[in-house]
Parts: C-alpha cells; sequence; structure tokens
C-alpha cells in the first residue's frame, strides 16, 4: 500500500553545508584544503561570544570567524544563529522527529550503524540495539557520509586534531544549556528538549533539514505485505529513493495526523472513512470445546459485511489502525465502549472444563456486540441465581423431613445433593444444557452456609438418596427465597410438607372447650400454637397484658385433650406467686383439665404425674426436682412470664437427662 505525498517545496535560502547549529549557537566546519583548520563559534546572547579553536595569533581576525559571519547573511539566508533554529522548528522535519522519537529511547550512542555495499550502491544502515532495521539511508556520498559524522560514526579528530560533526554538535549543546538544564546535568538528569535533541530521530530530522532545505522531496509511505512494517520513503525530484525509515506500530497513527497537519491538502490519505469493528467469533469446534476467534468486522456502507481473522491481521496493527492486504485500504478500529474484560489478538480454543473460566473473564460483555456467537453454541452463561426451588418430598416423621429439592436456573435444574457433592469435591462449576451453575457464587455460598455446609454427609442425600432435614433448617431453605418452594405430588406426603411449609395446620380445634368465647385474633393466635405442637416446634406467643395469652394456650391444651390420643400431661412453668392464678383459671375457664400444682413440702411427682392433666410448678423446682430426676415426660411446656418479675430470670434451664428420648417432648 502506499500513500503519496505531493513534492514540499521550502522557500527559504540554501544552508552552507559548512554550518552545523543548535538552538541559539551556530559552528563553522573547516574545508579539507584549509592549511590551518580550525572551528569556529558563534553563540547568540548576552554578552555574544565569538571564538574559534585555529588559535590564530596577531590581530588579524581569524579566518574561519569571518567565513562563519559571511555564511550568516549571505544572500540573506540566516540574518543570526537563532533563525536557523526558528527555520527548523517550523519544518516538517523537526514536526517528524518529535512524533517518532516519543517513546522511543535509540539515540545514536545506543543505535547500530554501518555501510552496506552492494553491487549498485552504498547505503548507511541504522539499527536498534535488538537489530531491526530503522533507517536505510541511500543519497550520494557527501551527503551519506556527513549523516554519518553526524551520528558520530566515526568517533575520532582527523589528522588535524578536527573533531567531526558530532562532536561539535556536542559542544553547541553544551554552550547552549540553560541553568536549569546545567543543575539538571550536575545531578545526571535532563530535560525533555534535551531528550529529544538527543534522539536518533531529531539526529536525523537535523540532518535531512539541512540536506533538503531548499529542494523538492517526496514522502511516501508504505507498508511491506509480507513482513507488515509500515515505511516512510524520501525520493528525490527523479524518483531516487533517499532514505527509508521503519516507523514503529505504536507511532503510525501519530505520524499520518503529523504529514496531514504540515502538508494541508497535498495528499490523500487513503484511511477508511467507516471504522473497523473488534470482535470475537465463538464457536463449537467439537462438542465440547469452544473455539474463540479474534475477527475485524468491516463496516460495508453497501452489502453485507466482511469479516477478516485478527489473527492473520496481526502484524497488519498499527495501534488503532489496521492495514487490509484484500483491499489495499488502511482503516481505524473502532474503540469499544468500555475496557474490555477479555481481549486476545490470537485464536483460543477451550476445553470443556476451561469453559467457565473464559465465561469469567468475559463477564457481560458476551450478551453484547463484542461477541458473535454461533447459533449452534449453546450454554454459554454462568448461572448464579436460582429462580425456582422444588420440592418433592419422600417422608415426614416426629423429627424428620426426607426430601429431594431442585434448583432451577431457567431451563436447567440442579438437586442440592449435586451442588453440595460439586463443592465437597472441589467442583466450582456444574454444567448443564443451559450453561454452568457456580456452586460458589453469593447465593450459593449463603446457601451452604446457612445449613448444608455443616450437615453430616449422611444426611445430604448421597448415592441417590433423599436429604434428611429438620423442620428448622427446612424452614430456613425456604427463607432464602423470596418465592416460596413448589412442593410437588399430591399424596398425604406432599401435603403435610405444604401444609409446614404455609403454616397451616392440618385440624385446628373448632371448640377451644372453654367457658369462654376467643376473639378472632385469639383464634389466630391458637392455629399458630396448634401449627407448632403439631410440628414438634416450639414458638413464643408475645402481647400485652391482660389480652388473653393464657385462654390461648388453655384451648391449645384442651384441643389436645380432645381432638387426640395423646394423654402426656402439659408442663406449666411460672413464677412462684402466680401458681395459684394458674390452678384457678384453668378450673375456671377449663373445667376439662385437671390442674395440679407441684409444690410445696408434701409434693408427690409420681402421683401428679398421674392424676394431673396440667403439673403447674415455678422455675426452681424444675431445674431441682424434675430435671434430676430425669422425668420429663410431656407435651407442652409454657414459660409464664405474665407477672412483673423484679428478681433476675434465673440461667437457661439446663437440657433433660436423656434417660428420657427427646422425642418424647412435645
Amino acid at each position: 500500500m502506499h500513500f503519496f505525498i505531493e513534492p514540499y517545496r521550502k522557500t527559504e535560502m540554501p544552508i552552507d553545508p559548512h554550518l552545523e547549529f543548535h538552538r541559539h549557537a551556530v559552528a563553522w566546519m573547516p574545508s579539507p584544503e584549509d592549511r590551518h583548520p580550525g572551528i569556529a563559534f558563534l553563540v547568540y546572547g548576552k554578552p555574544v561570544q565569538r571564538f574559534c579553536t585555529c588559535h590564530q595569533k596577531g590581530k588579524q581576525t581569524c579566518p574561519h570567524l569571518k567565513a562563519l559571519s559571511q555564511a550568516l547573511v549571505a544572500d540573506g539566508a540566516v540574518g543570526k544563529p537563532t533563525d536557523l533554529d526558528e527555520r527548523f522548528q517550523r519544518s516538517i522535519w523537526h514536526a517528524l522527529a518529535t512524533t517518532l522519537s516519543r517513546g522511543d529511547p535509540l539515540t545514536p550512542e545506543t543505535a547500530r550503524i554501518h555501510f552496506v555495499k552492494n553491487e549498485t550502491r552504498t547505503t548507511l544502515e541504522i539499527k536498534d540495539a535488538n537489530g531491526t532495521g530503522v533507517v536505510t539511508y541511500a543519497s550520494t556520498d557527501a551527503d551519506r557520509h556527513r549523516l554519518a559524522e553526524r551520528l558520530g560514526c566515526f568517533g575520532i579528530p582527523d589528522a588535524d586534531g578536527i573533531p567531526d560533526r558530532a562532536e561539535v554538535l556536542r559542544r553547541l549543546q553544551r554552550l547552549t544549556m540553560t541553568d536549569g538544564e546545567r543543575q539538571l546535568h550536575d545531578l545526571k538528569m535532563q530535560s525533555r528538549r534535551q531528550a529529544l535533541e538527543k534522539s536518533l530521530w531529531y539526529r536525523l530530522g537535523y540532518h535531512l533539514f539541512m540536506r533538503f532545505d531548499t529542494e523538492e522531496c517526496r514522502l511516501q509511505p508504505s507498508v511491506d505485505e509480507k513482513s507488515g512494517a509500515f515505511v516512510v520513503t524520501a525520493r528525490d525530484p527523479a524518483g531516487e529513493a533517499i532514505f527509508h525509515a521503519r516507523i514503529a506500530r505504536q507511532r503510525v497513527r501519530a505520524l499520518l495526523d503529523c504529514l496531514g497537519s504540515h502538508l494541508p491538502n497535498q495528499h490523500d490519505l487513503p484511511i477508511h472513512p467507516i471504522p473497523l469493528k473488534s470482535l470475537f467469533r465463538v464457536s463449537q469446534k467439537t462438542k465440547t470445546d469452544l473455539d474463540v476467534l479474534p475477527v475485524i468486522q468491516l463496516i460495508q456502507a453497501e452489502g453485507e459485511d466482511r469479516f477478516y481473522s485478527r489473527e492473520g491481521l496481526e502484524r497488519f496493527t498499527y495501534g488503532d489502525l489496521v492495514y487490509i492486504p484484500e483491499l489495499k485500504i488502511l482503516a481505524e478500529l473502532e474503540k469499544p465502549g468500555k475496557p474490555r474484560q477479555f481481549n486476545t489478538p490470537r485464536r483460543m480454543t477451550f476445553k470443556k472444563y476451561q469453559i467457565p473460566t473464559f465465561l469469567e473473564a468475559v463477564g457481560d460483555e458476551l450478551s453484547g456486540d463484542g461477541f458473535i456467537v454461533d447459533p449452534a453454541v449453546k450454554g454459554l452463561q454462568l448461572l448464579r441465581r436460582w429462580d425456582t426451588v422444588t420440592l418433592s418430598p419422600a417422608a415426614i416423621d416426629r423429627d424428620w423431613c426426607y426430601l429431594s429439592i431442585v434448583y432451577g436456573f431457567g431451563d436447567a435444574s440442579v438437586s442440592l445433593a449435586d451442588i453440595l457433592k460439586a463443592r465437597r469435591e472441589g467442583n466450582r462449576y456444574i454444567a448443564t444444557a443451559s450453561g454452568w451453575v457456580d456452586t460458589r457464587s453469593t447465593e450459593l455460598e449463603r446457601l451452604s452456609a446457612t445449613f448444608a455446609d455443616r450437615l453430616p454427609p449422611e444426611r445430604l442425600g448421597t448415592d441417590g438418596q433423599p436429604l434428611k432435614l429438620s423442620r428448622q433448617e427446612l424452614f430456613q431453605l425456604s427463607a432464602m427465597d423470596i418465592t416460596p418452594p413448589t412442593v410437588t405430588g399430591s399424596d398425604d406426603t406432599a401435603m403435610a410438607f405444604s401444609r409446614l411449609l404455609t403454616l397451616a395446620p392440618t385440624d385446628p380445634p373448632n371448640d377451644p372447650g372453654l367457658r369462654t368465647t376467643l376473639r378472632d385474633y385469639q383464634k389466630v393466635g391458637l392455629r399458630w400454637l396448634w401449627w407448632l405442637w403439631e410440628n414438634r416446634l416450639g414458638g413464643l406467643l408475645c402481647d400485652d397484658m391482660g389480652l388473653g395469652k393464657t385462654h390461648q394456650i388453655m384451648a391449645l391444651m384442651t384441643g389436645i385433650r380432645r381432638q387426640t390420643a395423646d394423654r402426656r400431661p402439659c408442663l406449666v412453668v411460672c413464677p412462684t406467686t402466680v401458681l395459684s392464678h394458674w390452678t384457678a383459671k384453668i378450673s375456671q375457664y377449663a373445667p376439662a383439665l385437671s390442674a395440679m400444682a407441684y409444690y410445696g413440702g408434701n409434693r408427690d411427682l409420681s402421683t401428679t404425674l398421674s392424676e394431673a392433666d396440667v403439673l403447674i410448678t415455678s422455675y426452681g423446682l424444675l431445674l431441682r426436682d424434675i430435671d434430676r430426676l430425669g422425668a420429663i415426660d410431656f407435651c407442652l411446656a409454657v414459660f409464664d412470664e405474665m407477672q412483673q418479675i423484679k428478681t433476675p430470670i434465673p440461667r437457661p434451664i439446663r437440657r433433660p437427662s436423656r434417660s428420657t428420648p427427646l422425642s418424647n417432648w412435645g
């Protein structure tokens, strides 16, 4: 590909080849025929400094200083030393040097410079420290030799002790340092301007300015379609190449911008007007493997879009520009709206076990416009939050619920047993037809931390067996989702599970059997108490004083006696001051119940248990007698704090003796 730039013509007068300059200082290089050679220096400032290295004796003016003065004013070419620097900074050569030197540490001292001869011509080759060619300079012998001298290829004085042009330029640099730069120099540092002036590109631009200041020069950027190198070639009016400069990929855009700003309306760079889009095509390589190919989409103004493998275009990529060899165009890559989480210039193949890692890296970008997913590819998503929970009951008894739990993720479903098994085995992801279930997601981590990770393996439903959960654990599980779980089945077990989860008792007492009528809110409390008793759960009945908590408890105890075959006595534990209150209340409002107070020195536990439907005792006796005897075999315990207790509440009741199974507790 070639970008043609019309000849650039300059109007300034030619610069004498004997001159060298830097900022506001200029030097005169002697001719080879000079019998007493010397280098004249002029530093324009306050005061103006003039001196020559020939050390001419006597009062006669040094011929080298005369020649320097004549060259500066000849035909009005310069006038004063600063004119040269001002002209240089206005030139395209200075702009190119500034553009190409940014981020490039190459200097004449670090470059590899040598002459290469072939059958037709000799060139000056400049390579970087890695041996990569940077500049190939042809031109005439004198011009090529002068560039080599300015780059310091010779490095030693000639036979008359005259330093080369590189050393003269270094002296001019020292003579023109500012006070701040001298302070930095003492600290072995340099300013940005000094770093630019010491770069290879600056020295090359300086030479081109001195050499081609008044001649026509044609710049021709091009792309080497074999190597992908971006090259700028300078040609003389006859079409002969003066030099080839290889441009760093990250500086191509800046180079083209520089040429466009300094040579307006004199070139037509064929940059494709419609940007290219960098995409990733995701396809199924095998039944289990995934193929991700970076492609570049050329958006056609008319017709179908065309796609090119970015891997094949990698050597033709220059920052945000890409050259398409098939179309001979250079186009701009469209910038994504935000930095991509996943980015690779090469084709990648992901094995089945690697696909979740790819999805983790891609994130939400896969569903955006940065990816093209073939229709045959399924299940490219990470499933972190279930949307349905299905319970399949197997059995329910006094203490345990046996069931299978399945979590739905869209069209996919995974059992809780499989999730817990994967976590135990250290497998983070579970493959489904709709995607990969992330067992370490926040939701599933919370689910496992709530109860599953604390359960022994024998309760986790291994080998096709159902899970074994307590009612409390089942409620914890159902409380983790806003939507209540769905219970499958229509048999008695499924109905029992449904009633358990919906807090609906089986057959609450319609007639509590009291001598007083319960209010509506007390009936609601009675239904809840009945559900607790029916499911072997404990609960707290809390309300203000005088609203009938005692009546609700008496209705519960009466209902148990009248509607079930359970004949075990109920236990009421209360402060000593209300023992008589409870006995009187039961006798007055619940005549179907016989209540006895277990209190006083003549108390007999065996007689009380055999004769009473309700045993009423105090906290102290419960701890001292009943727990010690291991005789707690009651269906309900009520801790009454109806009165304000001024003394501290006793410490929590210890577990009863295991001589009586806990399953006998109500």
